[in-house]
């Protein structure tokens, strides 16, 4: 208790010392009183000043004199943030305070580089860490790390808790993702969150307590941009169950362990398969199928997006040359690429050999793109490749439709085929008058430009006659079948097509 106390007691003069207005006000306090009390009086504040800096402590002082050159005290040293996070980190792991370990970092930091350029970048990471630092108190502690990512710690609080430190990670958001002003241009951060309480941290040292709020951000990081978690035990074990994987990707795409499945979309005109979506699997021989918002962050991660590219695009061009030798009139297949896989500027001559190699023409492959892609910049290398790809013959796909930004200019920009409803539209359109508004505005606008629609996670025969009749072109779910190997498709498409030989055509409304 004695070294709590003097701990606060310390933290408290700290915090008096430090602040700028009581740093600028020294020089006149010492010749006020040299004026009033002589040089006994000057002689004794000399004496006692060095007594009180080290009350503060060593990080005090250095604290101290940051204040007075103008640096941000705790957040200009790795060593000095450390050594008196390390101390909090004792002080709440008692029973009476807690405090936290927050590591933040801005999601879309090289969108905003390549996009607005590098001095930029730089500004928006100086204006993030000056919105942070005006959430702290005096005696709280931030540290500025490299690459558009923060460590803030807290000193202990009473009853600080779990629901007190999500509700902190939600005031760093706000700040850090408030838009930002730059020579007339709006900027808009995105941060992710990852902390851990004091009393959570897996061992005694900070060292410990730091991975842990690391593991969190990157388990943040792992659901999506903007996101909070906190640290839990079971988080280690996906770590470590994490790096096993990574180390093994290389070897997966090797001998076929990842490789491409395939989910039919069909016509709702006809009923007849009017392509497939390549879908990308991990078949693990101990683990089973590993799901894909698993392995395939690991694999962008690990720098093996090109690779797992190639390996899907190569896949996909087999089976259209395999269902060619069947006699089978497979129109197209659709293939996803990711926004770092159309920054390649090789990516048209990678696909002509492709096309070459299993003499196929460029209209038999459709490029899938994210709409938050598609937003990119006319003179921005995605939309430059995007238009090479489309002068090939390539068809594009708009995928996951109104859950982005996408303007009707973007959409003729880079002359758009076919849009892809998101499934979150589709889901009970059948059953929910608000759902088929929303479906029927987007299957109007489609109608008006002269782009056909895919509805996307068509689950229910009532979806999917729904869908028909408001004019949908295409549809693709579970409802009509899951992504299969390769294998599985040939005796599907021969069941398929058996079963629609003498089905009746589906009236339209109009």
């Amino acid at each position: 208790m004695a070294g709590s106390l003097q701990q606060y007691g310390q933290r408290v003069l700290r915090a008096f010392l430090t602040k700028p207005a009581i740093v600028a006000a020294l020089p006149a306090a010492f010749w006020t009183l040299y004026s009033l009390g002589g040089e006994t009086a000057l002689a004794t504040m000399a004496i006692a000043m060095p007594i009180l800096i080290v009350a503060m402590g060593t990080q005090g002082a250095r604290a101290m004199v940051a204040s007075s050159t103008g640096q941000d005290a705790p957040s200009t040293s790795a060593r000095a943030f450390e050594s008196l996070a390390a101390q909090y980190l004792q002080e709440g792991q008692n029973r009476t305070k807690d405090t936290a370990l927050f590591e933040v970092e801005i999601d879309n930091l090289a969108d905003i580089e390549t996009k607005y350029g590098a001095a930029t970048a730089v500004q928006v990471r100086a204006m993030t860490s000056a919105r942070l630092r005006d959430l702290l108190r005096e005696i709280d502690l931030l540290f500025d790390r490299p690459g558009g990512q923060y460590s803030l710690c807290l000193a202990p609080l009473e009853h600080f808790d779990l629901a007190l430190c999500v509700q902190f990670a939600g005031r760093i958001q706000a700040a850090a993702e408030h838009p930002i002003d730059l020579e007339g241009q709006t900027i808009f951060a995105t941060v992710s969150v990852g902390f851990c309480q004091a009393g959570r941290a897996p061992g005694p040292s900070f060292a410990e307590w730091r991975d842990a709020a690391q593991t969190a951000l990157r388990a943040a990081k792992s659901g999506g941009s903007a996101t909070i978690r906190a640290f839990t035990a079971e988080m280690t074990a996906q770590q470590q169950r994490n790096h096993s994987l990574t180390a093994e990707l290389p070897r997966a795409m090797t001998d076929g362990q990842i490789r491409a499945w395939f989910q039919p979309q069909l016509s709702t005109d006809t009923g007849q398969i009017s392509g497939f979506e390549a879908l990308a699997r991990w078949e693990h021989p101990a683990l089973g199928i590993i799901p894909p918002g698993e392995f395939l962050p690991l694999i962008e991660a690990a720098g093996l997006e090109e690779k797992l590219a190639e390996l899907m695009l190569c896949n996909s061009c087999d089976a259209l040359a395999t269902w060619d030798r069947a006699g089978l009139n497979i129109p197209q297949i659709g293939i996803n690429f990711s926004h770092s896989e159309l920054q390649d500027p090789e990516i048209a001559d990678k696909l002509a050999w492709m096309l070459d190699r299993f003499d196929l023409t460029p209209e038999r492959l459709t490029i899938e793109v994210l709409e938050n892609v598609a937003s990119s910049a006319p003179e921005d290398i995605i939309s430059i490749n995007i238009n090479k790809l489309t002068k090939m013959g390539c068809s594009v796909d708009l995928d996951d439709f109104g859950t982005g930004s996408t303007s009707i200019t973007s959409l003729r920009q880079y002359a758009v085929n076919r849009i892809k409803i998101d499934r979150s539209f589709v889901i009970k359109s059948d059953q929910d008058p608000e759902q088929q508004r929303m479906v029927a505005a987007i299957l109007l606008m489609a109608e008006r430009l002269g782009i056909e629609a895919v509805a996307e996670g068509v689950e229910t025969a009532g979806e999917h006659a729904l869908l028909a009749q408001l004019g949908c072109d295409h549809v693709q779910g579970f409802g009509i079948a899951r992504p299969m190997p390769f294998d599985q498709t040939v005796p599907w498409i021969e069941d398929h097509q058996s079963k629609i030989a003498n089905i009746p055509r589906i009236a339209r409304n109009g």
